[in-house]
């Protein structure tokens, strides 16, 4: 394992991305995330509901092009009530990840994960071969990240596994 700033972060990520052939696998731990200040965001955050998703329509980009034949499947754990940030994400999820990406998108509550160690971060693995563990500032944005190569990443492979295995709510 090493760390890394942002700038190799995004060098590291964007190379396991091309990489990649087989899955994309995501584990989302947070309930806020600092780095998104998107005016679609913004206007949930203020009531503004139809206009928020109206914004997040008009904007929808598909993200992963080239990236068609990936398996993607993204869980994020979440605590109840959901947060404003997480309501709108699902509402994200619902016109741009899953229709325009093909993700495969979960929510698990954070109760029902006892025993399971996750990481503080979120925890993204590629083709079961490579890790990327982010570290967040109290503010919800990266500030650095874990990088986890092939023998190091056996702990990520049964996290999956094993959060795979709970009971998962599937967002249409």
């Amino acid at each position: 394992m090493k760390v890394v700033d942002i700038e190799e972060l995004n060098e590291t990520f964007d190379t396991f991305w091309n990489e990649m052939q087989i899955e994309f696998f995501k584990i989302e731990v947070l309930q806020y995330y600092g780095e998104d200040d998107s005016p679609s965001l913004r206007e949930w955050l203020a009531g503004n509901r139809e206009k928020s998703l109206e914004m997040m329509r008009k904007d929808a980009k598909p993200w992963a092009e080239g990236k068609e034949s990936v398996k993607k499947i993204r869980i994020h754990v979440v605590d109840y009530p959901l947060s404003e940030y997480i309501q709108w994400e699902i509402e994200h999820y619902k016109l741009i990840n899953i229709p325009f990406v093909g993700e495969e998108i979960y929510l698990v509550n954070r109760k029902k994960i006892d025993g399971l160690k996750l990481p503080k971060g979120d925890t993204i693995i590629f083709d079961k071969k490579k890790a990327i563990v982010n570290i967040y500032n109290d503010n919800g944005v990266v500030i650095k990240a874990e990088i986890y190569e092939d023998e190091d990443i056996e702990q990520f492979l049964e996290l999956r596994d094993d959060i795979l295995n709970l009971p998962l709510e599937k967002i249409r």
